[in-house]
């Protein structure tokens, strides 16, 4: 087996395990360094040239975050800043590796297999017992944080499921989608709840333009049948005012509930400390909106002194806005526009999923939200030619 193939297999396989702190490097990131360097080692060049040309967009953005870091670590003299610079490095090496291989039936295969593997893992580590809590109540597993647990969740059954349909092959699917629901409801993320019930939600109304588009001879009668029942329905509620279908009064059985009472309370400033655009950071566009032209630079946020907090912005593309300015933001989107066009609405719903699920949270430092596009641009005009064919 090739050597750059294990790197990146391992690389995946010991991804949920967490043994430094976060924002430093894990053991599986020196595999995914390893797999890159056996990349550059191969003997096609031509390949790998090809590779770069397809990213050259990433790689501008790259470059431009390197440029904009480096003027403020030179200003503020703090790491940070070229800290993040090294984090995009790396999703641009990682993005090479994915993009070598994502046409290949038996590598994909094996990915999806490690994805599978994890959850089970990370299923059976929560049963005994083995799994660490946040402040006792959040679930994180074998992370340092229950948002990077379920958000890992989130993401690995988002592979899955677009392997899957790549390879044509759901058998068993279901089994873990529900286990990554259960691990997600542990972590009481509720970013990672948005973006599961999006999944969900497209997927049922998908399910049902399916089944019209199959049964649509029955149209008629399935409407004359809702034009009948609906009435006797709301009749039967309005004769019987005292049935409950939901039992609102009942104490709360999950964590997760109020978590999401509590977001929906930082709507209104009467009810809360900090509403969710301040807990979220967005209020650093309204206090310095010129940092959306020229860029801030990804650290030393103590200058925010207007803002409600002085840590990141949990948001993955308007921070990569605020930090880094229009014109790297305008490339970026440009890069990402390429991945997801051409796509059906099949693939569009793992893509509404994680899009909606990043407004919430930070995901640019993550590789798999990078690769994911990766996949997604190349099974999408795979798709697109067996149907021009």
């Amino acid at each position: 087996m090739d050597l750059m193939n294990i790197c990146l297999y391992l690389y995946l396989l010991l991804k949920p395990f967490y043994v430094f702190e976060s924002g430093s490097i894990q053991p599986s990131d020196i595999f995914l360094i390893l797999a890159f360097i056996f990349l550059l080692l191969t003997k096609n060049k031509v390949k790998i040239s090809e590779l770069i040309k397809k990213n050259y967009k990433f790689l501008i953005f790259t470059i431009l975050v390197f440029v904009i870091n480096l003027i403020y670590f030179i200003i503020y003299s703090d790491t940070k800043f070229m800290l993040s610079s090294i984090y995009f490095i790396f999703n641009f090496i990682g993005i090479l590796v994915f993009s070598f291989v994502v046409n290949n039936f038996k590598i994909k295969s094996n990915i999806k297999r490690i994805f599978r593997f994890n959850l089970l893992l990370q299923l059976f580590i929560f049963i005994i017992g083995l799994g660490r809590y946040y402040s006792d109540v959040r679930y994180m597993g074998t992370f340092n944080d229950p948002n990077q647990f379920g958000y890992y969740i989130l993401i690995s059954y988002m592979f899955i499921d677009l392997i899957s349909y790549d390879l044509n092959n759901k058998k068993g699917d279901f089994i873990f989608l529900l286990i990554s629901i259960f691990l997600i409801l542990q972590s009481a993320s509720t970013g990672m709840l948005l973006g599961i019930s999006c999944f969900l939600l497209l997927k049922i109304i998908d399910f049902i333009r399916l089944l019209f588009s199959r049964f649509k001879q029955y149209i008629t009668k399935i409407l004359l049948f809702c034009m009948f029942i609906v009435p006797v329905f709301i009749i039967v509620i309005i004769l019987n005012s005292e049935y409950k279908f939901i039992n609102i009064d009942k104490e709360d059985t999950l964590f997760i509930v109020s978590r999401v009472k509590e977001k929906f309370e930082r709507v209104n400033t009467s009810t809360s400390d900090a509403t969710l655009i301040e807990e979220r950071g967005y209020d650093r566009f309204i206090y310095y909106p010129q940092y959306i032209f020229y860029g801030s630079g990804e650290g030393n946020y103590d200058r925010f002194t207007l803002t409600y907090h002085r840590n990141e912005i949990h948001a993955t593309f308007p921070s990569i806005l605020f930090y880094y300015g229009i014109i790297p933001f305008i490339i970026l989107l440009l890069w990402f526009k390429d991945k997801i066009f051409p796509s059906n609405l099949t693939l569009i719903i793992p893509i509404s999923a994680l899009l909606l699920e990043s407004f919430t949270l930070l995901n640019q430092r993550q590789l798999l939200f990078w690769a994911f596009f990766i996949f997604i641009d190349y099974i999408g005009k795979e798709k697109k030619k067996m149907v021009n064919l």
